[in-house]
This record gives C-alpha cells, sequence and structure tokens, in this order.
C-alpha cells in the first residue's frame, strides 16, 4: 500500500516522487506540494485518487495530463487556457509564494496541427529550479531555450511517437545543460499498449552519438531528494521506477 496523499517533507532539498508517466509530486522541505500531468486510470492501470496537492499544474488537456478529479488540490493551473494568446505568461500561487513560468510549444511536428499545443512549465521550489515540458512535440527553439534557461531539473518526455523521442530529447539535454534530467512519458509495466504505442527509456539512454551528460543511474525507486548545495557539477541521468499504487 501506498500513501499518495502525505506528502513527504524532506529535512533539506525537495522530494521528487514519480507516479509514472508524465504525473510528478514536488515537495519542499515547507511541505508546499507541486503536482504535474495527472492521468487517467486507464493510462497506468491504477488510479491516483486521493493525492493531494497545493498546486496541480496541467500542460495541456488530454486525457493521460488532465486527470484534476483525482487529485484533491487548492489550486489547478490549466495551462493552455492561461495562454490565450501564446505567449510567455507567469502565473503566481499567492498561500506558497511559487511563480510558474508558463512557455508555448507544440505538442507535434508541424504545429499543433495533428496534436494540438502544449506548455512547458518552469518554476522555483525549495531553491530548486524545475522544468517540466510536458509533451513537447519538436525541439525548442532560441526563444523558448532563453526562456527555460538552465534548469536544476528537468522532467524530459522520451517515448516518441507523441512527443519527442530519444535522439530529440538528448539533443533539448544539450540544449538545456540541466544538472538532473528525470526521463518520462515512456513505455513502463503496467501501462496499455492500446492507449499510448511508445518506446521504453532504452533508445533515450542509447541513442547513436556522444551522450550529452555525464551519469546515468537507474533507480529502484520512485522518489529522489535533490538539495540545491548538492547539485551534480555536470548532468546526470536519474532513472525512476514509478509508483505501483495497491
Amino acid at each position: 500500500m501506498v500513501d499518495i496523499s502525505r506528502a513527504e517533507q524532506p529535512a533539506c532539498g525537495d522530494t521528487i516522487t514519480w507516479f509514472g508517466h508524465s504525473c510528478f509530486r514536488v515537495t519542499d522541505a515547507d511541505g508546499h506540494t507541486v503536482v504535474t500531468d495527472p492521468y487517467a486510470a486507464e493510462v497506468m492501470g491504477q488510479s491516483l485518487s486521493g493525492l493531494t496537492a497545493d498546486v496541480v499544474i496541467i500542460t495541456h488537456e488530454h486525457y493521460d495530463h488532465n486527470a484534476v478529479d483525482a487529485v484533491q488540490a487548492r489550486h489547478v493551473i490549466h495551462a493552455l487556457a492561461e495562454l490565450p494568446d501564446k505567449t510567455i505568461k507567469r502565473v503566481g500561487d499567492a498561500p506558497t509564494g511559487l511563480i510558474f513560468t508558463l512557455i508555448p510549444t507544440y505538442h507535434d511536428e508541424v504545429k499543433g496541427h495533428e496534436q494540438g499545443e502544449n506548455v512547458v512549465v518552469v518554476w522555483q521550489e525549495g531553491g530548486i529550479i524545475f522544468c517540466h515540458l510536458g509533451d513537447l512535440g519538436q525541439p525548442l527553439n532560441d526563444r523558448q531555450v532563453e526562456a527555460i534557461g538552465r534548469p536544476d531539473v528537468l522532467m524530459l518526455p522520451v517515448g516518441g511517437h507523441f512527443t519527442i523521442n530519444g535522439a530529440e530529447a538528448r539533443a533539448v539535454v544539450k540544449q538545456l545543460r540541466p544538472h538532473v534530467v528525470i526521463p518520462m512519458h515512456y513505455k513502463v509495466p503496467g501501462m496499455s499498449d492500446a492507449h499510448l504505442p511508445i518506446t521504453t527509456v532504452d533508445p533515450f539512454l542509447h541513442a547513436d552519438g556522444r551522450e550529452p551528460w555525464d551519469s546515468v543511474q537507474r533507480l529502484d525507486t520512485s522518489v529522489l531528494t535533490v538539495d540545491v548545495d548538492h547539485l551534480p557539477n555536470g548532468t546526470e541521468v536519474d532513472v525512476l521506477t514509478a509508483v505501483k499504487i495497491h
């Protein structure tokens, strides 16, 4: 049994929990909690019902990213709805003091004509700069790279088909030079092939060419704690194990 309602409160730094696909919970030492892109139960064969958050971020309105009814949240930010004019915007959450930068992108390689639009979200929590790329479907342009800056933690789709693939994701790592990369939106045990015909993480880790990172850790845990005073000097890829909810 996994208690998904309980938010870990690290002594220092931020605790990141991966629930599979693009859904993360980030909790800082003050107990402020952000959840990204909660999915419908059929995506992972499990429900997120009972998950709690101060803020939920929805990068785009697809069923595998916008299951807000599953999360007990005080504040939900539907990122696409915040950007009717498709310009970069900052959205604040007064109780926590968190500020989210929303950067419009596309879900595919043809400017949204197939899969629609997507929003990249950047925020700072517990001194750590996070970037969640949502369902990024094309390489970042110079303006987007400048708006994102250099994140400490990059949550990066790598599974292809609906998003950038492994080789394209490696190019994004090279563009942004994050300290920590957490791959997401790839095939894991329990995921429905019918709903999401995407690849595993392996093409991202083993694509042709020189790695744009310094080390890779395959972790037998869904939880990672990051501390602003102890970030990797270069770039480290941390492959997490998705939470299993019983």
